[in-house]
């Protein structure tokens, strides 16, 4: 989704990619960081299946989140569940077929 002029993307860019960053940090340390397995506490709740639906749409683009590793392990945690692979099976799938493919992304990666 490109804007024109040129300054009016590169801009856009920098504040999704800003505000972007500012949410992670506060997932990661504020509401993962509390010693909170999941999102609203120590049971899964809908907003932890929310959530790591719309964080692992990023893996499309080749986002990683090794920078925040409350989201690391909640993720790992989100995708070890029995409902996970059979759920996000066409997910996955799509994930590893664009795996090594070169795309113009910009990522907080």
């Amino acid at each position: 989704h490109v804007r024109s002029p040129a300054e009016m993307n590169k801009n856009t860019i920098e504040w999704g990619k800003t505000k972007s960053l500012a949410y992670l940090d506060v997932l990661d340390k504020h509401m993962l960081g509390n010693n909170n397995p999941y999102l609203c506490g120590s049971e899964v709740t809908i907003s932890d299946y929310f959530g790591a639906a719309i964080l692992t749409m990023g893996e499309l683009i080749g986002v990683e989140f090794s920078q925040y590793p409350n989201i690391t392990n909640w993720l790992k945690k989100m995708k070890s569940r029995s409902s996970w692979a059979k759920v996000n099976d066409a997910h996955e799938g799509f994930v590893a077929s664009l795996k090594g493919k070169r795309a113009d992304f910009v990522t907080i990666s």
